[in-house]
């Protein structure tokens, strides 16, 4: 493992700090909209605002890009099985960049 600046350092707990923000704030909108919209039995309200969690972060890190292809040949109407490697830790919010509604398994 390399040495890093201490701006390097500074720069990268300040992103980790916004990411673990992000996270707190948007989990707790999550649950507060899955409270509330209890007539919403599959949890679309909660899954926008997750949604919103997933892309917030590519959009706070100057650094990570994230680039769907193909999501208009998803058909809104069918069952898909999204597969992840989990080769890193990205996985999790790079799905959220389908804009469709899944469950997770």
């Amino acid at each position: 493992m390399r040495n890093a600046s201490p701006a390097a350092a500074v720069f990268a707990l300040l992103m980790w700090g916004l990411i673990g923000l992000t996270t707190v704030v948007l989990s707790l909108l999550t649950l507060a909209v899955a409270g509330v919209a209890r007539g919403d039995r599959q949890r679309r309200a909660a899954h926008v605002v997750a949604g919103w969690w997933g892309q917030s972060i590519f959009l706070v890190m100057p650094t990570w890009r994230l680039r769907v292809n193909g999501r208009e040949h998803i058909d809104p109407c069918r069952c898909y099985l999204l597969v992840s490697n989990h080769q890193s830790m990205f996985d999790i919010m790079a799905v959220y960049g389908v804009r469709r509604q899944f469950k997770w398994m």
